[in-house]
């Protein structure tokens, strides 16, 4: 199982570990771990047995919801403030599905508070559904964080005022605690203080991190102060930022400034992943001269092909009927790989605009099914179902039926359901239309019967 679980969450847990025992225990396990295991082999048990002779702590309890078991918990907190007893009620909740793999999670969360008094330090057990941890204090707290190095693997919600989220946009001491207000703000009231507090930290926060998030949450607001920030942050000195600030700016109306400034960006930047985002959001934003950057991008060379990947996810935004020929000839054997496969992802999008050659459109794809590369067979499987043609459905079969790795296998059935789906949805949804003529025929003859009667009634 090559996937996130194996990697990404091995890494996160592997952290939480670390987190858990400290520096110095853990260090002490893994050499452990490593010298009493030289040359061997290993399970999950050896890798627990050291680090708990190392530490002299057990860690079933770790180990039963990390690895074991499955998911991870979802929590919902909020906090208020108790005048007449001076303390912080801060209610946790863990509102993820409990079952036989996803279980309760018992974990020590560290809780942050900041006021006129300084800064305080809490860790807290949190293991049930539902649960009040009472904290006292000698003032009311501006802000309160939880987890605020985000250690443990979990989604969070957490309530909190306009004037808290901004107070901690500006002041959290941590990389964490800054993203999440700058996420959180996007959910708040729009108001001047809130955007302007979000183009402040997105221009002089230290961490690119923070940076990138508020450009993502000004993408929502289409004030005056936020485009202007965002054109601004076009110029920040890492890439994820101008590619973030590029991104948002495609959801702003097209104003002379802002296509102006993606025009720049899409001509001069030195990042090709930066360039291919000015050009998507050109293509969103309708730019008089889109199409034309389009072609101008396919005939750019670059790593991974990511400028030539951009000018096919743009001619699909474009909604521009052109770009199935373009699609057509970069999809063909001899262009390079990368290109290849966002040309077939184009095309299984592209026969939307297109009905007359969605026929033609298929077939290519069908043939693509056989082709040598794995990943232009793949790209073609996700082609199909993008285009949700059930003529399609025999050679996806075939295809399946073909495959012995349970990824492509995998890719081949989703695609399947999903065509099979939506024309189930399809059907169900011209029956009721059919149905819904047949009330109006129906209710427009009664309508005459009852015109009928009343005419013969006057008569009488």
């Amino acid at each position: 199982m090559f996937d996130r679980h194996t990697y990404r969450k091995g890494a996160l847990v592997l952290h939480m570990l670390r987190s858990t025992l400290g520096d110095d225990l853990w260090w002490k396990g893994i050499n452990l771990y490593a010298t009493r295991h030289h040359a061997g082999t290993v399970e999950t048990a050896d890798f627990r047995q050291a680090l708990e002779d190392a530490s002299g702590r057990t860690l079933n309890v770790f180990f039963q919801q990390w690895i074991f078991r499955g998911g991870y918990p979802e929590f919902k907190v909020d906090w208020e403030w108790d005048a007449a007893q001076k303390m912080v009620k801060l209610h946790v909740s863990q509102t993820q599905e409990v079952d036989s793999v996803t279980p309760l999670f018992a974990v020590n969360a560290q809780i942050v508070l900041t006021g006129d008094f300084g800064e305080m330090k809490q860790t807290v057990d949190v293991s049930q559904r539902e649960q009040t941890i009472y904290i006292p204090l000698l003032s009311r707290p501006e802000r309160v964080e939880f987890d605020p190095e985000d250690v443990i693997l979990k989604t969070l919600a957490f309530e909190k005022s306009p004037t808290e989220l901004i107070g901690q946009l500006s002041g959290a001491k941590t990389l964490a605690g800054r993203i999440r207000a700058a996420e959180w703000l996007v959910d708040a009231p729009q108001t001047e203080r809130v955007v302007t507090s979000l183009a402040r930290a997105m221009d002089s926060d230290t961490a690119w991190g923070v940076r990138q998030a508020c450009a993502k949450s000004l993408g929502e607001n289409k004030s005056e102060v936020s485009r202007k920030a965002l054109i601004a942050a076009l110029s920040d000195t890492h890439t994820k930022v101008r590619q973030a600030a590029a991104r948002a700016l495609g959801n702003h109306a097209d104003q002379g400034s802002v296509t102006n400034a993606l025009q720049r960006v899409f001509t001069t930047d030195l990042s090709y992943l930066t360039q291919g985002q000015a050009l998507k959001s050109l293509a969103k934003l309708r730019a008089p001269k889109a199409y034309r950057y389009c072609l101008d991008a396919l005939k750019q060379n670059s790593h991974s092909e990511w400028i030539r990947k951009a000018a096919f996810e743009a001619l699909v935004e474009l909604e521009d009927k052109r770009g199935i020929d373009l699609a057509f000839k970069w999809s063909a054997y001899g262009k390079p790989e990368r290109a290849r496969t966002a040309a077939i992802s184009a095309l299984g999008k592209l026969a939307n605009f297109d009905k007359e050659r969605a026929d033609d459109i298929r077939e290519r794809l069908e043939e693509f099914l056989d082709d040598k590369a794995p990943r232009i067979r793949g790209s073609a499987v996700v082609a199909l179902k993008k285009l949700s043609d059930t003529e399609s459905l025999p050679a996806l079969r075939r295809y399946m039926k073909r495959q012995i790795r349970f990824g492509p296998m995998k890719a081949a059935r989703d695609a399947i359901a999903a065509i099979q789906k939506k024309a189930a949805e399809g059907d169900q949804t011209a029956s009721v239309k059919k149905e819904l003529a047949e009330l109006k025929r129906q209710n427009k003859d009664l309508r005459l019967e009852i015109e009928d009667i009343k005419r013969m009634l006057g008569e009488e």
